[in-house]
């Protein structure tokens, strides 16, 4: 059953990647740039570079080239901590936030129908697994 359902979301995100080719216009990103860029999207508050090393699996330093080149293309920024110069966030740009939005309502359209035939129920329960499928890596 493991393999099946793997496979199938497997399946889901190479139709996904497909489709993410350019969801930056013509900017040249790398695929860690994009994953980046879209924990940055939707982390739950502002995060430093060492959560965002943590969460990519890559030391400070990768985390550091990651980001700088982020903010060369003008997609990502480092914000300082009130109360701490010392400590920084991480966070996207406004621009970089209006092109992971539309790039997402872009894929919510194409599989919409798909989800559809799923009850809300079902739907629910997918998602719930597969965020705490996600927290236990």
């Amino acid at each position: 059953m493991v393999r099946s359902t793997l496979g199938s979301i497997s399946a889901i995100a190479r139709e996904m990647t497909r489709l993410a080719k350019r969801p930056f216009g013509e900017r040249a990103i790398t695929a860690t740039q994009m994953q980046t860029l879209f924990l940055l999207a939707h982390a739950p508050g502002p995060i430093t570079a060492g959560e965002l090393a943590k969460r990519l699996g890559v030391t400070a330093g990768a985390v550091t080239q990651l980001v700088d080149g982020l903010r060369e293309q003008h997609l990502a920024e480092r914000i300082v901590k009130p109360g701490d110069a010392r400590s920084k966030f991480v966070a996207l740009t406004e621009s970089a936030r209006r092109a992971v939005d539309e790039f997402e309502a872009a894929i919510d359209a194409r599989f919409r129908d798909r989800f559809a035939a799923l009850p809300d129920d079902t739907l629910q329960i997918v998602s719930t697994s597969l965020r705490a499928l996600e927290a236990s890596s």
